[in-house]
């Protein structure tokens, strides 16, 4: 694989974003600057790119003159358009360990507050949904904690979830759990869950529909 280094000038964009990616620039940009530009650029035989939107804005972001690039000359143009799908689509795959990710933070001393990340762990949603009427309470109970104890879960490697817990009502019926069903014969289910500000909130939101789940904003 050859990488050679082209001006921003050099590289041109199809004008086709698949991804809103904004929100992740100044972070991949002060990786950059910290780690250095470890990922080339993908561009076709005309040096329109194909795989890097976010890495070429933060490459201008940060003034670099140039960026290495990765040239898929060898690629046809629906075999071009295919990469660019497949490249961010596949991604969306992946889930993170939180079990793993709360070791490897525990035995980092890093600040990544700089890189506008935050780690929060989601409620087992596939466990609690998926809960028996005689299990249900269980799970639910294993969910709870007092708001100290979410605060020593959340702060791992210096990470928060900035205030946000889940608060499920247990006497809602029987089994600790309100549930009705749709006309079509499928269950749904209310939980409630309790953000500090509107824009944590519509990032929560956004997670689960990102997973297929709908989940809705009281009120809306």
């Amino acid at each position: 694989m050859k990488i050679e280094n082209l001006k921003l000038a050099e590289i041109k964009t199809s004008g086709r974003n698949l991804r809103k990616n904004d929100a992740a620039v100044a972070g991949i940009a002060e990786s950059i600057r910290r780690f250095g530009f470890r990922q080339p650029l993908v561009v076709d035989s005309n040096g329109v790119l194909v795989v890097g939107a976010a890495r070429l804005k933060a490459a201008k972001r940060l003034g670099l003159a140039t960026v290495p690039c990765v040239r898929a000359d060898d690629l046809s143009p629906d075999d071009v358009k295919a990469y660019r799908i497949l490249d961010n689509k596949l991604a969306e795959k992946s889930t993170w360990d939180f079990a793993a990710l709360e070791i490897e933070l525990g035995e980092l001393n890093f600040d990544f507050q700089p890189f506008e990340v935050e780690f929060f762990a989601p409620p087992d949603l596939d466990e609690f949904f998926d809960a028996t009427a005689s299990g249900a309470k269980g799970a639910l109970k294993s969910s709870e904690t007092t708001r100290e104890e979410e605060k020593s879960a959340s702060d791992v490697g210096g990470a928060s979830s900035n205030g946000v817990r889940v608060a499920i009502e247990e006497e809602k019926s029987a089994n600790g759990v309100e549930r009705d069903e749709n006309d079509d014969g499928t269950r749904f289910f209310s939980v409630l869950v309790e953000f500090e500000t509107e824009a944590e909130r519509d990032a929560f939101l956004d997670r689960l529909r990102d997973e297929g789940i709908v989940a809705r904003a009281f009120g809306d």
